[in-house]
């Protein structure tokens, strides 16, 4: 599974520091990959997934974008701007648990950096555990939170639409405490038992 988060600015020196040391406090252990960084983690504090038995990879990587023309007015016209560098978020377990530590690591990111990150169709359908096609239908879901949302429609080569979500940090900041709510107080519910314990 795959996060993609892009940056309409470049980080400063300052931003980059502050993420490295909030990085430094979910993942002790690092591994260098080119462009980037392995995080091996066992669980994220805030959440409500019990932690993994074992310490598991998180690529982050960033790479440069180049875009088309069209491209380009397409970010201009739904987004005011055009994103300057992609950060990729990568782990190769696509568990609900991975996915979670997943987003938590690109909320640290999309607070620090002003970025945003790019919802498909198909990564809508998994948050919100919906099997409906119709965009219109997937799109009312991210009404219902507050931040930013931008659509965006890219043109295919047969002529066909193409969508895509922008959302900012306080949007995906507010549907993770929802899930994180919903979790803690399911009934049975594998993490339901574990965030009652007092340690």
């Amino acid at each position: 599974m795959n996060l993609f988060i892009f940056f309409c600015e470049l980080p400063t020196q300052a931003a980059l520091e502050a993420l490295d040391r909030r990085l430094s406090t979910l993942s002790k252990n690092q591994d260098p990959l080119p462009n980037g960084k392995r995080l091996w983690i066992t669980h994220v504090p805030d959440t409500a997934t019990r932690p993994f038995l074992h310490a598991r990879p998180f690529d982050i990587f960033v790479s440069p974008i180049r875009f088309s023309n069209s491209e380009i007015e397409d970010y201009r016209v739904s987004l005011g701007q055009v994103p300057k560098r992609q950060m990729t978020c990568r782990c190769d377990d696509d568990s609900p648990e991975s996915l979670e530590v997943m987003f938590c690591l690109a909320v640290e990111v999309m607070t620090r950096m002003n970025a945003f990150m790019s919802l498909s169709e198909d990564l809508i359908r998994t948050m919100f555990h919906t099997e409906e096609t119709d965009t219109d239908f997937l799109a009312q879901h991210l009404d219902d939170f507050p931040g930013l949302v931008y659509e965006l429609a890219h043109e295919q080569a047969d002529g066909e639409l193409r969508l895509e979500w922008f959302v900012d940090a306080r949007w995906l900041r507010s549907w993770l405490v929802k899930q994180h709510r919903d979790a803690r107080f399911t009934p049975n519910s594998t993490t339901s038992r574990f965030a009652s314990l007092d340690y």
